[in-house]
């Protein structure tokens, strides 16, 4: 089964790749934006300080809210790959209804935020507690349980999210919270196994991304003009975003099968 679905994620990505490309180029663009942003932080603070101020402040703020509503229209599409994949489909959606995308990819965002602090509110209790007693000489108990409880609590959010957010692209914004049904799909040796799979094939990734960035990052070091350490940021972001991109639509198209197959 593992194997199927992993064979079926990639072929998807290769037979859709035109429509597909869309995203990638506009994640890419955002990536391309972020390095420039980097770019003139990192060259001030390092050749000229006091030209940070103001006008970066300002070049922050645009670029903020440029990039979150193309993320949110990116995010929205990821969610539209995971609904038309549990309808049985292998063709990609269209890039059609902005807006729409834009309340999925909102909604997605805010879901994924929400489930994070859920699972992180028993170890943030503990290490309150801890540090209330730690005068007492008992809070390093409470701290040492709360950091065992963190790593279980992130274990469970990497498990269940991912499923979380399938259902959620099939049920509305409750789906983010039928722990009961959820809990149940995770319960299988499959599951667990693939999202090792996924894992193990991200970090791959990753390192590729390091192996292909890493000369760009060294010329960096070394480059005195502005415009072209802002270009070689740019293009270091935008090779990140572009391949993290359909990364991402691996991984998803992947729980969204495992997600069809035991609904």
């Amino acid at each position: 089964m593992i194997k199927e679905i992993l064979v079926d994620s990639f072929n998807y990505i290769k037979n859709n790749f035109k429509t597909l490309s869309i995203g990638a180029i506009i994640y890419g663009i955002i990536g391309a934006i972020w390095g420039v942003l980097e770019g003139f932080i990192y060259y001030y603070s390092h050749h000229n300080a006091d030209l940070m101020s103001l006008t970066l402040i300002v070049l922050f703020i645009i670029i903020f809210l440029i990039t979150i509503f193309i993320g949110f229209i990116v995010a929205g599409y990821y969610v539209r790959v995971m609904r038309v994949t549990v309808n049985n489909s292998n063709k990609a959606p269209d890039w059609d209804d902005i807006g729409g995308l834009f309340v999925d990819g909102l909604l997605l965002t805010f879901g994924i935020i929400t489930l994070f602090i859920i699972f992180l509110i028993v170890p943030i209790l503990f290490f309150v507690l801890g540090a209330i007693t730690l005068v007492f000489g008992i809070g390093i108990i409470f701290i040492i349980l709360g950091l065992i409880f963190l790593i279980v609590a992130l274990i469970l959010s990497y498990l269940y999210n991912p499923l979380a957010q399938v259902n959620f692209a099939v049920k509305g914004f409750k789906g983010f919270f039928e722990f009961k049904r959820i809990f149940s799909l995770m319960k299988s040796l499959d599951y667990i196994l693939l999202m090792i799979a996924l894992f193990i094939i991200s970090i791959g990734v990753g390192i590729v991304i390091t192996i292909i960035t890493f000369p760009i990052t060294l010329i960096t070091i070394i480059a005195k003009n502005l415009y072209i350490y802002i270009l070689l940021y740019s293009l270091v972001y935008l090779i990140q975003f572009f391949i993290s991109y359909y990364l991402s639509i691996f991984i998803i198209r992947a729980v969204s099968l495992y997600y069809r197959e035991r609904s």
